[in-house]
């Protein structure tokens, strides 16, 4: 729906709030259906990363912002919701074990 008159320079202010909005936030949970087709405990980081890469989440304009901007980004999975930290220091356990 287009956004015409008084709504029009709201919908300016609010986009370029946006950007405090991420960074203010103390957790931003992403809701994609691709990622929600993951078992957490069952996919690589590598596999995540494609999925992740595949997304229509990585489609968004402001799915940069979410993601650079967001103190704790999470990713609803099939099973549970997982961060970003907690999927790279899974794979660098695997690594460890690896050496």
């Amino acid at each position: 729906m287009p956004v015409r008159g008084e709504d029009y320079e709201w919908r300016e202010k609010t986009i370029s709030w946006m950007w405090r909005i991420y960074a203010e936030a103390h957790r931003v949970l992403v809701l994609d259906d691709w990622m929600r087709q993951l078992h957490s405990r069952d996919s690589s980081l590598n596999t995540k990363g494609v999925v992740l890469a595949l997304s229509n989440w990585q489609r968004l304009l402001w799915a940069l912002q979410e993601g650079v901007l967001a103190q704790n980004l999470f990713f609803q999975l099939q099973d549970e919701v997982e961060s970003v930290h907690e999927m790279t220091k899974m794979e660098d356990g695997i690594e460890e074990r690896r050496k």
